[in-house]
């Protein structure tokens, strides 16, 4: 059964942040790498290294939107992967307050998770890079999902949390070569909390599954970019 405090804080968590971001988003382009990742993404082009083809990928499904700009649309995806990472942070901070037992009602935490996931939402350094054509709210959505199932695997020791871990880090790879730095933390931190794991078969799934979302780097733009481009052309006849 679906508690309705969790459910209205989360559908908040994601609506609220939204709804701003939209009232405040860029309505052509701005200044910065804005111009160039506009194009790449309504054609499917190669941006600056280290090229992103995930955003890229991601953002020019934006652009099939019936309404706007081009440039809008794309600004659009930045602003809905931000509302998206509020999203999770908000599960992330209820999971937290359920595995340490907390004696508050379900209504108290879901108002702390959800005033929680309201303040990073609206923080500087999210706000402004939801509201261009940028890469960085995947960035942003992409760890918070590492740590929701890195964190849900320190809590129940089920393995498929730590392969899905695996494959964010293999998409968050895909899209900005800043996650390269959390791969020796991540096999630092197996080494020392699971270290039987790299040492049996198990680390052939966790590897498979890391190429699988790093996949898109070698499959973009000599695959996907053909068949995308038939679907819009489809679309618009």
């Amino acid at each position: 059964m679906i508690n309705r405090s969790m459910l209205l804080g989360a559908c908040l968590s994601f609506i609220i942040p939204l709804s701003v971001y939209v009232l405040t988003l860029a309505p052509t382009v701005t200044f910065g790498d804005s111009g160039e990742l506009i194009t790449a993404a309504y054609s499917l082009g190669i941006s600056h290294p280290p090229g992103s083809p995930l955003w890229t990928i991601l953002a020019h499904l934006f652009t099939y939107l019936p309404i706007n700009s081009v440039a809008w649309r794309v600004n659009l995806a930045s602003a809905a992967f931000a509302a998206l990472t509020g999203l999770v942070l908000f599960q992330l901070i209820l999971h937290i307050f359920r595995d340490q037992k907390k004696t508050l009602s379900q209504w108290q935490t879901a108002t702390i998770a959800l005033c929680s996931s309201l303040f990073f939402s609206f923080s500087r350094s999210l706000w402004r890079t939801a509201i261009v054509a940028e890469v960085y709210s995947l960035n942003a959505l992409i760890f918070s999902l590492i740590l929701l199932s890195v964190y849900s695997w320190c809590q129940r020791r089920k393995f498929r949390y730590l392969c899905i871990s695996s494959l964010f880090l293999g998409l968050g790879l895909a899209n900005h070569y800043i996650f390269f730095l959390l791969i020796p933390v991540y096999g630092l931190w197996l080494l020392l909390t699971e270290r039987r794991i790299l040492f049996s078969r198990k680390v052939i799934l966790l590897t498979i599954t890391f190429l699988l979302g790093l996949s898109c780097i070698f499959t973009f733009p000599f695959v996907l970019t053909p068949i995308l481009l038939s679907i819009g052309e489809i679309l618009k006849l």
